[in-house]
């Protein structure tokens, strides 16, 4: 049984906390009541007596966690059961100082040293941070409706004596079988299991990986509308990044936004969803990205770069938990929602390379087979370090056939024959040889040449479109062009008939250089590119609103 306990989230320059009962604490000598917390200034502690003689206290650390229904994707409560925290921070606190701090094991378990007659209470903070040893990380989840405030749970002040004690401490749920009434103090640490088991994977095949710094924002009051981050409107969970001008990896701060109001849609118990935004920050922080981003569903035809991101992360997600399957709850008491299964391989006419679920499906199977090292070994290395094609099924094809063995290009050649994707003779990262054109000869070549001082007609179709965002296969074109020699160069593109051109200019995957005003029927970049090969990306923002008669675009490079 959890004696009382209170949720709380940490502030990072004050000690202000905000309150609410949560199930949690108990075990040993570690019950009590929530008598001497201050709102103010946290949990009041007798200081301690005696720096020189110390105990030992020992526990566990445990969250409530609740699974997927298999076949509706809804939370099963009657599922709930208590994990081990692991990897997380864990402290002892006396009055206002931390006496001792620990890290939970594979276990949840901990131990430390305190002060005998000391009075303390234990906290158990929702971080995984590791600086020690050839691997590295620092993950945090933090309340975005509540000042990116950290969660953490407390337990009760206790005085000790002269023996050693045994404390353990657990995050509840807060379901009351009916509704969320308590506290859900076991929601970041849902979170941070499925994150948790990301680092494992990841440092299965790469050692030595040093994982940027990820802020994940979960809050109660999050929520699937669009507006407000700091209230709450998040509209969906999502994965994203922003520039930061110290020197973090790649120059970027990486964070999640994760849903959790109840009766709406929550997705901290959802793990296949918070494996999937893992995924995408493992490929920006360790691979390549050049995802076009927006809307998408699985039948989708999509831009090849939006297809290959979205598949990734659906089948990273089956790896990191060892399950084909994926679901994703929602709607009342968090009853309904929808379910995938990766390892179920499209046949339907229309899979091929712009389809979420025919890279999901390759990849996740190719995993199946050959384990997680030929893939993390494509992705952290060819795929990002040597290639000048942005991030596709094709690219990642041609990056494990430069760092594979005979019979893992041979698995994944098969696989990707089987879902209408081109890997025979003379396949490469640039879709080279694919006849698999979704539909339209406008969609092939994937990569059109371009010449220097040579304009040419680009034209965009709307066709695949679902929605006003003009992210599906048709609607992006993409143009290769080599360049001979490094110096500034103007990329112009104009279109006419109230059309809004976006363009982007990469170099081994890196963008170089954006032009994209709002309301604006051209665009020009100046930016200086080195000798090679250059990648030039061509949008139109307002594709969706303008007739399908409207002349096609002019693209020129000087």
């Amino acid at each position: 049984m959890h004696s009382a306990c209170r949720l709380k989230i940490l502030f990072a320059l004050c000690t202000c906390v905000l309150v609410a009962a949560c199930g949690g604490g108990g075990g040993g000598s570690g019950s009590g009541s929530d008598a001497g917390f201050t709102e103010a200034g946290g949990r009041s502690s007798q200081p301690l007596t005696d720096n020189s003689v110390k105990i030992q206290v020992a526990g566990i650390a445990t969250f409530d966690s609740i699974s997927n229904s298999s076949t509706t994707g809804g939370l099963d409560y009657k599922s709930l059961l208590q994990k081990p925290v692991r990897g997380a921070s864990i402290q002892a606190i006396s009055g206002s100082t931390v006496i001792a701090t620990a890290t939970t094991s594979e276990q949840g378990a901990y131990t430390f040293d305190v002060p005998t007659g000391s009075t303390f209470f234990i906290r158990l903070r929702a971080e995984l941070v590791n600086t020690q040893g050839s691997a590295t990380w620092s993950i945090a989840v933090k309340d975005n409706t509540a000042g990116n405030a950290l969660w953490a749970v407390d337990d009760v002040p206790q005085s000790v004596g002269t023996a050693n004690i045994s404390r353990s401490i657990s995050a509840g749920s807060g379901w009351s079988g009916n509704s969320y009434s308590g506290a859900r103090s076991a929601g970041p640490f849902a979170i941070l299991d499925t994150v948790y088991a990301g680092l494992q994977l990841v440092t299965s095949a790469q050692s030595a990986a040093l994982f940027p710094p990820l802020t994940i924002y979960w809050s109660p009051n999050n929520i699937s509308t669009r507006g407000s981050l700091a209230i709450g409107e998040i509209g969906t969970t999502f994965f994203s990044t922003a520039p930061q001008t110290s020197t973090s990896a790649n120059g970027l701060v990486r964070f999640i936004y994760v849903l959790g109001r109840q009766d709406n849609d929550t997705d901290e118990y959802d793990s296949a969803i918070i494996a999937h935004e893992f995924g995408h920050y493992l490929e920006s922080a360790f691979g390549k990205t050049n995802s076009f981003g927006g809307p998408h569903g699985p039948s989708d035809k999509l831009d090849a770069t939006l297809a290959f991101s979205e598949g990734w992360g659906n089948a990273w997600s089956g790896m990191v938990r060892d399950s084909a399957i994926y679901a994703d709850s929602s709607g009342f008491r968090q009853a309904s929602g929808k379910v995938s299964i990766l390892s179920n391989s499209p046949t339907d006419a229309a899979r091929g390379w712009y389809r979420e679920d025919s890279v999901d499906s390759t990849l996740y199977r190719f995993f199946l087979a050959q384990g997680f090292a030929p893939i993390w070994s494509a992705l952290s290395g060819p795929a990002r370090t040597s290639q000048d094609a942005l991030s596709t099924i094709f690219s990642f094809a041609a990056a494990v056939r430069s760092a594979a063995n005979a019979a893992a290009i041979s698995t994944l050649n098969t696989l990707l024959a089987a879902q209408a994707i081109f890997s025979g003779t003379g396949a490469d990262q640039w879709g080279t040889g694919e006849v698999n054109n979704g539909g339209s000869l406008e969609n092939l070549p994937l990569y059109i040449p371009l010449a220097l001082n040579v304009s040419v007609q680009t034209c965009l179709s709307k066709t695949n479109l679902k929605d006003a965002f003009p992210n599906k296969l048709g609607s992006i074109k993409y143009y290769r062009l080599p360049l001979p020699s490094g110096g500034m160069r103007t990329v112009s593109a104009n279109f006419s008939g109230g059309r809004d051109i976006d363009l982007e200019v990469f170099q081994k995957g890196v963008t170089r250089a954006k032009a994209q005003s709002t309301s604006s029927t051209s665009e020009t970049a100046t930016v200086n590119l080195d000798a090679g090969e250059a990648v030039i990306r061509i949008s139109d923002f307002n594709l969706a609103q303008v007739p399908a008669s409207t002349p096609c675009a002019t693209l020129v490079v000087n």
